[in-house]
């Protein structure tokens, strides 16, 4: 699938804890849609996770947000 930079909003960050532990780095879309980039898998780190989100909003000149 492809996507224009230019329907890209922001990248995304969602961290849920708890019995079924989730994080997860998303593409937010104008048109309100999010497309999941992290495999599913044991979570991995919060300061990792946020690395990378962070690191991929500067590479695409995007905002950062928490979802």
């Amino acid at each position: 699938m492809t996507y224009p930079l230019s329907n890209i909003r922001a990248v995304g960050i969602k961290i849920t804890e708890g019995l079924n532990p989730t994080r997860s780095i998303y593409l937010c879309l104008k048109d309100e849609r999010k497309i999941p980039l992290t495999p599913v898998q044991d979570p991995t780190s919060i300061s990792n996770l946020e690395e990378e989100a962070a690191s991929l909003a500067k590479f695409l000149d995007l905002k950062l947000e928490n979802l």
